[in-house]
């Protein structure tokens, strides 16, 4: 039997902001079942970046419970805010895919998720970059995501900057 996995649920705002779900019937955070949300946090927090990325350390990001982690060394999160002032170019594609893999490898280190992949469709011209991800569960089955990372084609981004 497979055991499952219930979590805090997430709802996008009409502003394309994510925030925690709130039910309405006990006005207590709402749940939900399945890896979505841990799919969401693991994949958009921002993990510390090393001494080699950012040489200032006050600058450096990431999550205050990394200093105090269970495991040694362990790096919350994923590094795609290291990639937010860079042009869009194959490196930083790849570099984008091995975030997402990597930020997902604590899920398949306890077990709740087979293998996590990414791919990224990058289109340079319209300044748009997607990612997906395919997860494969303890069951054999197998879903995918895909999240829009960045879309300065859209007016309401644009008009905000």
């Amino acid at each position: 039997m497979t055991e499952r996995f219930v979590d805090c649920a997430y709802v996008e705002q009409a502003d394309g902001i994510y925030d925690l779900a709130v039910d309405p019937a006990t006005g207590d955070l709402a749940l939900e079942e399945g890896l979505a949300s841990a799919l969401f946090v693991s994949l958009f927090s921002d993990r510390r970046a090393r001494e080699d990325e950012v040489a200032d350390p006050m600058r450096r990001r990431g999550w205050i419970g990394n200093l105090v982690a269970e495991v040694p060394g362990d790096n919350h999160g994923s590094g795609f805010w290291l990639y937010e002032q860079r042009r869009l170019t194959g490196e930083v594609a790849s570099g984008v895919r091995l975030e997402a893999e990597i930020a997902l490898e604590w899920m398949v280190d306890a077990r709740l998720i087979r293998t996590a992949t990414a791919e990224v469709l990058a289109d340079p011209a319209r300044r748009r970059i997607t990612l997906s991800v395919e997860v494969t569960e303890p069951d054999g089955g197998t879903s995918s995501r895909a999240y829009e990372l960045a879309d300065a084609t859209r007016q309401s981004i644009l008009a905000r900057l």
